[in-house]
């Protein structure tokens, strides 16, 4: 109830907020701009639906999302936002109970730990923004925000075990509280928000932001069950883990043209399209979705593989040509991974599951060749680079994933892999669009295409107590697809 006291305290904070906005239409706009965003959010507490004595409770918890957004202003202060970002989802459970029991006559007590645990996402937001300028001051403006976002989850297949309880002295195990909390089996939750606030504008045109945001999920990232044991009256439930929350977010906006036009520097032709800039210092960072493992079923074991999700930074130094040509080469670090689960493992008449995520670590040397394409605008180019990155792995070339066995110390399942090389060559096509900024450096966003043609990973599955043929194979190429997200710093300035 206090929560839903907050949203609604927040909402008309925004209603205010802008009911006060004294408008001004005619300077109520902003040039295309690059923003950076780091937010600070309550979100909501489990959804708990109780059964009996409510002993579990859940609370609000805080957690922080960053993010870059592009801003394309459209007509009379509207304009479109899009971006991407990262954030974690936090949730939190505690008892108001302590169990007192006797063990051969002995008093026991036993309490359960406070538990904190959270769910890593990719945010993907896309809204509608309208801003008012403010009578009296040509830096002040008001915005209001409405949109949907599409949170892709890190972790889309995990189940989280809570346990309280003791071993008697017997030896015997003895169970007082038991919960859960596993994943819906969707890979995106969806939701929408609305958020309004104030623009401060600097004398470089540059924006900063401060907002309050409030976001609706739509769908449950993670739900599941508790029961408590060994209490005079009955205590049990459900949970569920949802994306509500309230929030401030603080924002720098970079503008990529003058939306007021004045002198431009001397030397420095802005408004023309063929002013490029020359050298480049370029960081780059790249998620990306690396493919699934091809499988071969044994005779007994299933082996099943999903997509993974890995990173790539680079630091490359760009040199230009004629004719917008150019070479890229540097020095990064990337790691992939391969993930696996082995079903169907029967061992003395018992069927067990195995759930590995085997991590792939390189230093990388990539090189490509690029062409630059002017757009009409004077802060756009397209990109289009080809070439290959080269990965030296870090790590030992075979390695036992798992292992089972029994008391007695006999192996009865084993599963290992191993490398083909040390050194892997990949391949790579990229192609984006590049955002220049008024001192000529310039921001990358690139949607990245790699193809390895040889596997780097294979391994098998046995059963060594059985006299049979492997189990099951495997093996992975480095194929993935992601999106480059750059900035360039140009040290030698091209006039």
């Amino acid at each position: 109830m206090m929560y839903k006291k907050r949203i609604l305290l927040v909402i008309a904070l925004l209603t205010g907020c802008l009911s006060m906005a004294q408008v001004k239409e005619a300077n109520a706009w902003l040039p295309p701009q690059l923003r950076f965003s780091a937010s600070a959010n309550l979100y909501a507490p489990l959804k708990l639906e109780n059964q009996g004595e409510q002993i579990l409770h859940s609370a609000p918890m805080p957690t922080g999302e960053v993010s870059l957004n592009y801003y394309q202003p459209i007509a009379k202060g509207f304009g479109l936002n899009i971006g991407a970002g990262l954030t974690t989802a936090p949730s939190y459970l505690s008892v108001d109970k302590e169990w007192h029991t006797f063990d051969n006559q002995e008093p026991v007590s036993v309490f359960m730990k406070d538990v904190f645990y959270g769910q890593w996402l990719w945010t993907f937001p896309l809204s509608a923004q309208k801003i008012f300028a403010d009578k009296k001051r040509d830096n002040l403006y008001y915005s209001v925000e409405i949109g949907g976002k599409a949170n892709l989850l890190l972790n889309s297949s995990y189940e989280l075990g809570i346990y309280a309880g003791y071993s008697a002295s017997s030896g015997e195990e003895h169970n007082l509280f038991s919960s859960y909390i596993s994943d819906v089996g969707k890979k995106v939750a969806w939701g929408f928000f609305l958020k309004g606030g104030v623009v401060f504008r600097s004398k470089r045109e540059n924006t900063f932001h401060l907002n309050l945001i409030v976001n609706y999920g739509l769908q449950e990232i993670g739900q599941g069950e508790y029961q408590f044991y060994d209490l005079p009256n009955e205590s049990c439930g459900t949970i569920m883990h949802n994306l509500h929350y309230v929030g401030f977010d603080f924002a720098y906006g970079l503008s990529l043209k003058q939306a007021y036009p004045r002198a431009a520097p001397e030397g420095a032709d802005v408004m023309n399209p063929n002013h490029w800039p020359g050298r480049q210092i370029r960081l780059s960072v790249t998620p990306f979705f690396n493919r699934r493992a091809k499988t071969e079923h044994g005779n007994i074991v299933s082996i099943v593989s999903e997509p993974t999700i890995g990173y790539s930074v680079d630091l490359n130094y760009h040199q230009p040509f004629k004719s917008g040509w150019g070479l890229n080469v540097g020095l990064g670090y990337m790691r992939a991974s391969m993930a696996l689960t082995f079903d169907h493992i029967i061992i003395y008449d018992e069927i067990y599951v195995a759930e590995i995520v085997i991590p792939d670590n390189f230093i990388t040397v990539p090189i490509t060749a690029q062409k630059i394409f002017k757009s009409r605008a004077p802060f756009l180019f397209y990109n289009a680079e080809l070439g290959a990155k080269l990965g030296f792995r870090l790590g030992e070339p075979v390695q036992e994933i798992t292992q089972m066995g029994d008391e007695y110390g006999n192996l009865l399942f084993d599963a290992y892999n191993h490398s083909y090389s040390n050194i892997q060559a990949t391949l790579m096509a990229k192609g984006g669009v590049i955002f220049r900024t008024r001192d000529l450096n310039a921001f990358h966003i690139n949607a990245v295409l790699a193809y390895t043609p040889h596997h780097g990973y294979e391994g098998a599955a046995y059963l060594p107590y059985m006299e049979t043929a492997p189990s099951g194979s495997f093996s992975q190429r480095l194929n993935y697809i992601g999106m480059e997200l750059g900035y360039g710093f140009t040290f030698k300035k091209k006039r």
